[in-house]
């Protein structure tokens, strides 16, 4: 009886849990890029949206970053997928 009570607990939490969280569709209009220029693309057949610091960004610790819009946001978790890649004649190591 003991086993049967945990395993409805841990299926009711788990079900809870993804009743609550969002999957966004990235669409041009739903972000704003801050400081840089963003486009939608393919990589590894997901969409996603790549990020190149701005030509007009000439400090290393100026904002730059791409902001969602119209979306309320609070007490969560954002899980995303990043991959960086230094451009050429970049000064950092």
């Amino acid at each position: 009886m003991r086993n049967l009570t945990a395993v409805v607990f841990t299926l009711t939490f788990l079900f809870l849990n993804n009743i609550f969280a969002q999957t966004l569709k990235l669409k041009q209009e739903k972000l704003e890029a801050i400081g840089v220029c963003m486009s939608l693309v393919t990589l590894e057949g997901k969409n996603s949206v790549q990020v190149v610091k701005g030509e007009e960004i000439k400090e290393v610790d100026e904002p730059t970053f791409v902001k969602l819009k119209d979306v309320l946001f609070k007490d969560g978790t954002l899980e995303v997928n990043i991959l960086s890649k230094l451009r050429p004649g970049v000064p950092y190591k």
